[in-house]
């Protein structure tokens, strides 16, 4: 199996070596394993204090992590006031039952037209991460925005 470095080379980055070790660098977000329920929750406080600990290197997982959430929430809302039992194990990812009350809350804060904007606006940001430059600044800043 090829290492990080050989990977990058093979596919043709002309990356400096002085900047290999950059790559090789873990996550700090393995210490919090992207906390989401400031998001979800839409409280600001709880979201500001999750993205304060973001790195660059962190931010493509992280905006993944939302992606994967909204999408469940927006598979919710048809339940949404609904006297209805969630299914929580039918859902396309099952809801591990820990999270539940997490998503029963953000149906409450959301509405499906939000949740799709909030959505695309995930897929934007990814994209300006990787071809436009955005900094770990720029990508919390609208995400909070967004929230707000």
């Amino acid at each position: 199996l090829l290492n990080v470095l050989a990977q990058l080379r093979l596919y043709g980055n002309d990356i400096p070596d002085a900047d290999h070790a950059f790559f090789l660098i873990p996550s700090s977000s393995e210490e919090f394993l992207f906390p989401i329920q400031g998001f979800l929750g839409r409280d600001l406080k709880k979201a500001t204090e999750t993205t304060s600990h973001l790195i660059l290197t962190d931010l493509i997982p992280f905006l993944r992590a939302l992606t994967r959430s909204f999408l469940t929430l927006l598979e919710l809302m048809p339940f949404k006031g609904s006297s209805t039992p969630i299914g929580w194990h039918s859902l396309k990812v099952p809801v591990f039952f820990k999270d539940q009350p997490l998503f029963e809350t953000a149906l409450k804060k959301w509405n499906k037209k939000d949740v799709s904007i909030f959505l695309k606006n995930l897929l934007e940001l990814e994209y300006n991460i990787k071809y436009s430059g955005y900094t770990t600044s720029h990508v919390i800043s609208f995400l909070l925005l967004n929230i707000a």
